[in-house]
């Protein structure tokens, strides 16, 4: 399994690539998705998934043009109440490729923001768990 971490400190703004099995999934992409896509393809990855935490009022966020330049599905918690074209995600709801899982936790978010989630990250690694502010390693 590759994880990669891409941080725009002007904005302090986490996006990540993982990426199992030549197929990858990039969470809360940043604006900029050249980073990501040319990460991908240099570790021999396709990108099949773009995932959103949340809906981001303090940033543009590159989810659909991602999207739209990769063929990749957008992921994002149900209550968000989105208008594009996206997968709904409620608490419970795995995604897997290669020997990665990604298992989708509704976590409590604000009344401005009630569509929070979280991912455990698993393989046969240690797990890592990706909210929308920090990604905690466990063994």
């Amino acid at each position: 399994m590759y994880l990669q971490q891409f941080y725009l400190g002007c904005l302090s703004h986490a996006s990540y690539l993982v990426g199992s099995g030549g197929i990858a999934a990039v969470i809360d992409p940043q604006r900029d998705v050249g980073i990501c896509i040319e990460d991908a393809a240099r570790h021999g990855f396709e990108i099949q998934h773009v995932i959103e935490t949340h809906l981001h009022a303090d940033f543009v966020s590159g989810h659909r043009e991602l999207a739209a330049l990769t063929g990749a599905r957008i992921y994002l918690g149900a209550q968000a109440g989105a208008k594009f074209p996206h997968v709904p995600l409620r608490d419970g709801d795995e995604l897997r490729f290669g020997d990665c899982g990604l298992r989708f936790l509704e976590t409590p978010g604000t009344r401005r923001r009630p569509s929070r989630s979280s991912r455990p990250i698993s393989s046969d690694r240690p797990t890592r768990t990706r909210s929308s502010r920090a990604t905690r390693y466990s063994s």
